[in-house]
């Protein structure tokens, strides 16, 4: 008797396993449209880690599962493409996010593509007009910076002393005829990129003297 029982009650299941799929089945007649996938990257250049978070949507049957690739034809199953930001910089530069997904009736959407951006390298400046003389006149120097990662320079700025640091490509030593900045000045200057990369801070001496020396009188002899 219990046999019995047992094997009506693997029917019975088995008949609402398959009622269950017939109704899925049902549901889906005339789904031919695929999932629609969106990203979140902002399209920005990034110093860290990109997570991007693929979201799929379908109206119809269902979203089955999502698939993206790094730079190359093979991908894997996932909603969250991780970009990894490497120390050693091996990986800094343009990389291609290709993204699709599929729904439970086998509606395969169409591949979409996203370049996500990487630079972990701070910009390099250098300056110039500087020198190890003494100047009765005001010293201008200039900056110039060059981002080896491939973002682009945001701001270059620069400090007189220990006054606040100001934006800008040139800095003026100033040497007013009052002497008030006759003696050395330290300017310090560094860039940042558009990744948020900030170089350490350098510096260059500028030496400025505006008093004359005075004449010596030379004693007359008796």
């Amino acid at each position: 008797m219990s046999s019995y029982r047992g094997r009506t009650f693997v029917f019975v299941t088995m008949v609402f396993v398959v009622a269950l799929g017939v109704v899925a089945l049902a549901a889906a007649i005339g789904d031919t449209t695929p999932p629609v996938t969106t990203d979140d990257y902002d399209g920005r250049w990034h110093s860290t880690d990109v997570n991007v978070m693929l979201r799929a949507t379908d109206q119809a049957s269902g979203v089955a599962g999502t698939y993206y690739s790094w730079n190359a034809p093979d991908y894997v199953s996932g909603a969250v493409a991780t970009l990894v930001a490497r120390r050693d910089h091996t990986n800094d530069g343009v990389h291609t996010l290709t993204y699709y997904s599929e729904d439970a009736v086998g509606n395969r959407e169409k591949p979409k593509s996203r370049v996500v951006k990487i630079d972990t390298r701070a910009p390099v400046t250098r300056v110039s007009g500087q020198d190890a003389l003494r100047h009765r006149t005001p010293v201008v120097l200039t900056f110039s910076a060059v981002d080896r990662g491939g973002a682009g320079i945001d701001v270059t700025q620069y400090r007189i002393d220990e006054k606040a640091w100001k934006n800008g490509t040139s800095a003026t030593v100033r040497a007013p005829k009052d002497h008030s900045w006759d003696g050395r000045h330290t300017v310090r200057f560094r860039s940042r990129d558009t990744a948020g990369n900030v170089e350490p801070a350098k510096k260059v001496i500028v030496r400025i003297d505006t008093r004359r020396a005075s004449a010596v009188a030379t004693p007359v002899a008796s």
